[in-house]
């Protein structure tokens, strides 16, 4: 009797708390900061635990911070690559992702995303907050990894007009903004007499203002960049050239960094290779990994059995090689198993988990 007494007055004292609390014996306010420290796969799950938890998660406010220290935070949260891939014969792109090198890493496993058509206007954009922006004006999709869901963005009539698209973001306002042109991009100006010559400029679009800017291009051999990528924190014009013979070949990297967008002053960097196996492959460099100023080079053609990546540190002047298992060999996928012609469009470093519910 006394026993049962005693189960009852638990079982009391837990329903006092659960009204208290509304979810338990976990105070509201320690909720919040105990799911921010979870992976998204976990929170996805925990919508379905109660209103109260899914109202949480879905939080305008809860998101950002997720985002914010997911950003920052890389032992809990560790940041990845974008991959893009075309495969020439079926024109299309395929998307994989990977986690960046860790030290020690001599391989990882990749993930498969998603495909779309391949159009002479589709720009490979860098993912905003780990949201990728793909395909043609027209059907534009954007694209969230961590979730695996996508949002199809409004028509854009564009079969007679060369178009790119870009997602950009407004801290501020906390909005994500799609252009239909760009927010760093390569163009010229058609200003000089004389015949075929154009002068290079970037020009740049503040996502809040929505203003378009122009950033002169010095007039030396930064007219010849071939992408753009950030290196500590600025952007800067990447160049990749090679040279060499025999059995081995070396490279070179040219990169410009903007110091003042205002005065358009911009800095000069180079750097060396180290002298690379040929092995019948042409390596490019695709972007810096803005943290440890590394840089990324991959083949410009997939080749069996294994797709990988080169570190390059320059304070060591180092290669490393990490293999991603999980792309070149990847069996059961359609138009890319059965392709011999596949290339490397893009790799993208910072890939973040983002709690957007698209």
């Amino acid at each position: 009797m006394e026993r049962q007494k005693s189960k009852l007055a638990k079982t009391k004292n837990i329903s006092d708390v659960v009204r208290t609390t509304g979810d338990g014996l976990i105070p509201l306010d320690l909720i919040p900061e105990i799911l921010i420290d979870l992976p998204v796969k976990t929170l996805a799950r925990f919508l379905c635990v109660s209103k109260h938890w899914s109202s949480i998660i879905r939080n305008r406010d809860f998101v950002k911070s997720y985002l914010i220290k997911s950003s920052t935070t890389t032992k809990t949260h560790p940041q990845g690559l974008i991959f893009t891939f075309k495969s020439k014969r079926h024109r299309k792109h395929f998307f994989f992702s990977s986690s960046q090198r860790q030290d020690g890493d001599v391989s990882c496993v990749a993930s498969y995303h998603m495909k779309c058509h391949s159009q002479p206007y589709t720009a490979m954009t860098p993912p905003v907050h780990g949201l990728i922006c793909y395909g043609p004006p027209s059907k534009l999709m954007v694209y969230n990894p961590t979730t695996r869901r996508s949002i199809a963005l409004p028509y854009v009539d564009a079969h007679r007009t060369r178009m790119y698209h870009y997602l950009g973001y407004d801290p501020i306002d906390g909005d994500y903004k799609m252009l239909y042109g760009a927010l760093y991009y390569g163009g010229y100006l058609d200003t000089s007499t004389r015949l075929l010559r154009k002068d290079h400029v970037v020009m740049s679009f503040d996502v809040r203002s929505e203003k378009f800017d122009i950033i002169k291009v010095p007039t030396e051999r930064a007219t010849r960049f071939t992408r753009m990528t950030r290196y500590n924190g600025k952007l800067a014009l990447l160049f990749t050239g090679y040279g060499g013979f025999g059995y081995c070949y070396s490279g070179y990297i040219e990169l410009w960094v903007l110091e003042d967008a205002v005065t358009h002053e911009w800095s000069n960097k180079n750097f060396v290779l180290p002298r690379l196996a040929c092995r019948e492959t042409l390596f490019q460099v695709f972007c810096v990994i803005d943290d440890s100023g590394e840089f990324v080079l991959a083949p410009e053609t997939l080749r069996a059995p294994t797709f990988y990546v080169l570190y390059y540190d320059p304070k060591n002047n180092s290669m490393r090689r990490v293999d991603i298992e999980g792309i070149a060999g990847k069996k059961q996928l359609q138009f890319w198993d059965d392709d011999s012609d596949r290339r490397t469009i893009s790799i993208f470093p910072g890939h973040v988990e983002n709690l957007l519910f698209l």
